[in-house]
């Protein structure tokens, strides 16, 4: 790493040749021997597959409506004096239209403003956490003024968002056979293993009490990101998965409030599309359990329609590569064995690819337009190799995205694209105008 004095020139130069020591190297030119990288050239016959079909389009009359989540941050220094201390700015958005909005708009031989309009009734959510060298008041460390952060978000900002978090860690929708108990893994303070968060030891603030120090825990500290914090290095790792994890819990926020409605069925009329997949990763991973009950309970007493779209990553990589070989309006539903000898390679692939993150799973879908999406379907249970009949209401789902189809992006929605484009924090001028907020609000 070359030094500065001033944060502009360097007063120790990068060698322009200590990449010759690299690639010469024995040690570096045996471990990169023993690498194993995804294949590119893929000799498949996909009409041979048993995990491919051929989409059978469903009638869609009965989606009267789609709710679309997607969020978007950007790091932003708030004094240029002191470029470490950060916070995160983050915008999630939450997109309602009714198709039949859509419908007219795909009829109409001219399509004005005001009919635009229609398809952009948007909800946001702004949440902002510093991520390094930055104290919030009456908190005595960085940790706990980013904790702090995310509790005040769901408890000020998205109003009713910790009662979702109840709802959903102590499995309320089951009624009579809901949990009373959430295990968290560790003490955010004392670090003392295993804390039993009883449902009934809650506060009414959505607070409680560590048995062994006395301190306060938060229910936010169930997505566990502390744990990926620290005093010096900060928490510019977590903010994607806070993002993440926050647009789940609105969309469950949602589901929560049509099941307890006068008219819960309505679940039949709505299409929920999430951009990225139905999963939570790394500290959060513990939610995909609940996730999974919650899914388990909507298949057996209604009839729900959900996707996670994939836009990057190594599977969208390999749905790129594929695509030629696959037929039109076809699709796969990918098991451990293709997702381990064609994607991800692995040899002890008994687990099921995702059992401990996604509540979904995937799938590869190239319409009859040629448009190729990588999604997430919901599922109950993980398995090693899904059958048609493990995903509910597949066909109807991808018939769906075939509708809802837009020209804004490569093999983009029209739901995601737009609540993207509005909600997005784009480098130029947003961040610049969030960086000149954060320090004159500072300096009040």
């Amino acid at each position: 790493m070359s030094y500065s004095s001033d944060g502009k020139k360097p007063f120790e130069l990068a060698s322009k040749s200590s990449h010759s020591h690299i690639i010469n190297d024995s040690y570096v030119k045996d471990f990169l021997g023993d690498c194993s990288l995804p294949p590119v050239n893929i000799d498949i016959d996909f009409t041979k597959l048993p995990n491919v079909f051929s989409l059978s389009e469903e009638n869609i009359d009965n989606i009267k409506h789609v709710i679309a989540f997607d969020g978007g941050f950007s790091d932003v220094i708030v004094r240029k004096e002191f470029p470490s201390a950060t916070f995160a700015f983050i915008q999630i958005g939450a997109l309602f239209f009714d198709m039949a909005d859509l419908k007219a708009l795909d009829e109409a031989p001219f399509i004005s403003p005001e009919d635009m309009s229609k398809l952009r009734n948007i909800d946001r959510m702004k949440l902002v956490v510093p991520t390094k060298v930055i104290t919030l008041k009456d908190c005595d460390s960085f940790v706990s003024s980013y904790r702090y952060a995310i509790y005040k978000f769901f408890k000020e900002e998205f109003i009713g968002g910790l009662e979702t978090i109840k709802w959903l860690i102590y499995e309320e929708f089951l009624g009579k056979n809901a949990v009373d108990q959430w295990v968290l893994s560790s003490c955010p303070k004392c670090l003392e293993k295993s804390i039993i968060l009883k449902k009934v030891d809650m506060a009414p603030e959505y607070t409680f009490t560590c048995p062994h120090c006395n301190e306060k825990i938060y229910i936010t500290d169930i997505l566990r990101l502390h744990e990926g914090v620290d005093e010096e290095t900060g928490a510019s790792g977590t903010v994607k998965l806070l993002g993440t994890s926050v647009e789940q819990i609105i969309m469950f926020s949602c589901i929560k409030g049509l099941l307890e409605s006068k008219n819960p069925s309505v679940l039949k009329n709505v299409l929920f599309i999430k951009d990225g997949p139905l999963a939570f990763f790394d500290k959060t991973a513990n939610l995909h359990r609940p996730a999974r009950s919650l899914i388990d309970f909507l298949e057996k007493t209604y009839t729900f329609y959900c996707v996670g779209l994939e836009k990057s990553g190594e599977f969208v990589d390999h749905a790129k590569l594929i695509s030629k070989k696959m037929l039109c309006n076809t699709y796969m539903i990918l098991d451990n064995s293709y997702i381990y000898s064609y994607i991800l390679p692995r040899r002890d692939n008994t687990a099921p690819y995702g059992g401990t993150t996604y509540y979904s799973a995937k799938v590869i879908f190239k319409s009859s337009e040629e448009r190729l999406y990588v999604a997430t379907i919901p599922t109950p249970k993980a398995k090693v190799s899904y059958a048609k009949k493990d995903i509910k209401n597949l066909d109807k789902i991808l018939t769906l995205l075939t509708y809802l189809k837009t020209d804004m992006y490569d093999n983009a929605l029209l739901p995601i694209a737009l609540t993207n484009k509005l909600i997005s924090i784009s480098d130029h001028p947003s961040t610049e105008l969030l960086k000149k907020f954060a320090q004159s609000a500072l300096k009040k």
